[in-house]
């Protein structure tokens, strides 16, 4: 699971102020090599895709139970606590996970979700993907099932994984609107967010935060914006941010 390197070292004998600029300018470099379609950026897309096609999918099995789970309101919900990588921390310790990510009609917590995808990686490698469209109004179709007959699959797919996301809080937050809890069967279950972790060592390269610019700023070049895309995109894009910290 490889991406382009951004070359020069913060501990090399460039300054601080030099290497920050470099990067400013690496990451417009790559913002015009996405938008003109460069070769590169065709050949980087091509094997991102190529890479996404071949993590196998599991099934997926519905529930009908309507009572399975209790619609919560977000009050009742614990704030989540984020964990933050040190230099002491091993890439052994935090390279078991799974990546979720939704898509939704609106950020919103009485907007509905479009879809949902999750990803189970271990030692940093996607082994396997979960992926379901979403009925936002909350009424099963023949083509689509509501949020709630998916999240028992989800909740035994995921099992006590560490749990990892781009903008965590949102994606709590929609899941526990629908009755799903981080804590339930793993209350020492770590949450990892790398748009928190960019936040906290990129600001001297981006204002914007959100998941395509910051793997643009890596070299993580994608075409297809879904949420099977950004679960592999954030788990790239987390390996590199660990690289950032330190962790070896």
């Amino acid at each position: 699971m490889s991406n382009q390197s951004n070359s020069v070292s913060l501990h090399s004998t460039t300054s601080p102020e030099e290497y920050w600029r470099q990067q400013r300018l690496l990451l417009l470099e790559r913002q015009k090599q996405a938008e003109h379609q460069t070769p590169e950026w065709q050949t980087a897309v091509a094997a991102f895709d190529k890479e996404l096609s071949r993590i196998p999918p599991v099934s997926i099995d519905l529930t009908d139970k309507k009572d399975f789970f209790k619609i919560r309101t977000i009050f009742d919900m614990a704030r989540e606590k984020v964990f933050m990588p040190r230099k002491t921390t091993r890439k052994n310790s935090v390279g078991d996970f799974t990546v979720l990510a939704i898509e939704s009609t609106g950020n919103r917590l009485k907007d509905g979700i479009l879809s949902l995808s999750a990803m189970k990686c271990r030692d940093f490698q996607p082994i396997s993907v979960f992926f379901s469209e979403i009925n936002p109004n909350d009424k099963i179709t023949l083509s689509k099932p509501t949020v709630s007959a998916v999240l028992p699959a989800l909740i035994q797919y995921i099992d006590k994984d560490d749990l990892l996301a781009h903008n965590m809080p949102i994606v709590l937050k929609f899941l526990y609107k629908y009755g799903f809890d981080y804590r339930d069967n793993h209350k020492n279950r770590r949450l990892f967010d790398t748009q928190k972790m960019a936040q906290h060592k990129l600001t001297a390269v981006m204002d914007s935060f959100d998941l395509q610019t910051v793997c643009l700023y890596y070299g993580i070049f994608r075409q297809k914006i879904n949420t099977l895309s950004d679960c592999l995109a954030t788990a790239k894009v987390y390996a590199a941010l660990l690289d950032e910290y330190g962790v070896e």
